[in-house]
């Protein structure tokens, strides 16, 4: 389906359907088409069957995007960027220590920190050490008063 057209010439494993993410006639209108695949299929095969592969692989990232759902702790020495929205959700707490430093990408009012209700977040920041959240034009010092 490399121009977005017809399929009736792909087959589907079972179990698997594509659902269009968009009406026809806006994907007509506007020249791209977004499908995606609807699935029931239960995975058969265990990360176990793989033993060659390590399991003790850790990724060190520095973006953050998404949402908090289990407490993180953030690393001081790590600068930080943040790509659009990153909320805490009911539950979860997120730990900025002192010295931590994050920069938001140019997003406008699509980047953003938001701690829903239930949620928590712990900015521990002092006056000689502050948490520095700064974006292309503004930087703002989070200490203790």
């Amino acid at each position: 389906m490399a121009d977005g057209g017809a399929t009736s010439n792909v087959v589907f494993s079972d179990g698997y359907t594509p659902v269009a993410l968009a009406t026809e006639e806006e994907m007509t209108a506007s020249g791209e088409y977004f499908y995606t695949l609807n699935t029931t299929v239960v995975p058969t095969v265990a990360a176990s069957a793989f033993d060659w592969v390590p399991t003790d692989l850790s990724f060190e990232t520095s973006a953050l995007q998404g949402a908090v759902t289990t407490d993180v702790t953030l690393d001081a020495s790590v600068n930080y960027t943040l790509n659009s929205s990153y909320i805490v959700q009911s539950g979860a707490t997120l730990t900025i220590p002192a010295g931590t430093k994050i920069t938001a990408r140019n997003g406008g009012t699509g980047v953003y920190i938001a701690v829903l209700q239930g949620g928590k977040i712990d900015i521990q920041g002092t006056a000689t050490n502050p948490v520095v959240i700064a974006s292309a034009s503004v930087s703002q010092e989070i200490g203790v008063d």
